[in-house]
């Protein structure tokens, strides 16, 4: 069975509608009175009045009841729309291979590091605790790791340097009580920059872990 609900404005015509036909219908039901009244004999003229007195207010109640029902679904729609807006808007999407450096990793975020550091910053184990949290939240998501390093020193060195970084962010989720099992690490070095440039703006961005989403 399909149903539907009509908006606020289509419901405030509706209604308006309603209320003029029914002012022509009780227009019609006094003169079908008169008719009645003043063409047939007076004992069934009462009868065809009553008759038709009775027909006007079942009319009448089964317009209020359809109106009712058109308001109140209209408001319901309204209502499921605003949930789902409020839904779509409370945290970034969470998918499958999604990266927390494109914001498709739901609640978790990228942390960054000082030049030649594995070391967390205040600011990074603040973002870290948010992680843990989204992670004990949701049980069934696992994530993979990433470090990175900016464009500065070799290849073998910053790859090192970024997995020293990722499992320096394990290490202080599993300490939060995230499953270490739900937890894998691997390094990029400087292979793959989030900003390209030569400057020191680019290069913080680089010295980075991010979080992939492995399973959901």
């Amino acid at each position: 069975m399909y149903s539907f609900a009509l908006p606020r404005r289509k419901v405030h015509k509706l209604k308006l509608h309603s209320l003029f036909f029914l002012e022509k219908l009780a227009r019609y039901a006094i003169i079908l009175e008169e008719y009645y009244l003043t063409t047939c004999n007076h004992k069934k003229g009462k009868l065809m009045k009553a008759t038709s007195r009775n027909l006007f207010m079942a009319l009448i109640t089964l317009f209020a009841l359809s109106l009712t029902g058109c308001a109140s679904q209209s408001e319901k729609a309204d209502g499921a729309a605003s949930d789902s807006v409020v839904s779509e808007d409370d945290s970034s999407p969470l998918e499958l291979n999604g990266s927390s450096d494109d914001n498709t990793a739901g609640g978790l975020n990228t942390i960054y590091f000082d030049f030649d550091s594995s070391r967390l910053t205040t600011s990074a184990r603040t973002t870290l605790e948010q992680n843990a949290e989204f992670l004990k939240t949701n049980q069934n998501v696992d994530i993979q790791i990433e470090g990175h390093a900016d464009e500065r020193g070799g290849e073998q060195y910053n790859l090192a340097l970024g997995e020293r970084r990722a499992r320096s962010v394990k290490d202080y989720l599993v300490a939060l009580g995230v499953d270490a099992n739900r937890i894998s690490v691997i390094s990029f070095g400087k292979t793959t920059p989030k900003a390209f440039g030569h400057s020191e703006d680019a290069w913080s961005q680089n010295r980075r872990a991010n979080f992939v989403i492995t399973a959901k």
